[in-house]
């Protein structure tokens, strides 16, 4: 949980000082799921570019067509990392 403090700071910061200052504040642990949307493509191309201890993890429902998986793979060779996908039982 956040204080109202840091929610006024954060407010105050752009998207990847944002993202940085939640990395840093929680440095126990970050993860970020993504459903692979446009919108869910910005933010972690900025934890990639950025390298931040956060991780980004995708879930599974088996109802995803081709193009999710083949744009995974995309992202991971672009950044160079693993997406980890986990599959809901």
């Amino acid at each position: 949980m956040i204080s109202t403090e840091d929610a006024d700071t954060l407010q105050q910061l752009s998207l990847e000082d944002g993202l940085k200052f939640i990395s840093e504040k929680f440095s126990n642990g970050v993860v970020f799921s993504t459903w692979l949307g446009q919108e869910d493509q910005v933010i972690p191309d900025i934890i990639f570019r950025q390298k931040l201890p956060i991780k980004v993890f995708k879930r599974d429902t088996g109802r995803f067509f081709f193009k999710h998986y083949d744009l995974l793979s995309k992202n991971n060779s672009k950044y160079k990392t693993k997406t980890e996908v986990y599959l809901l039982n």
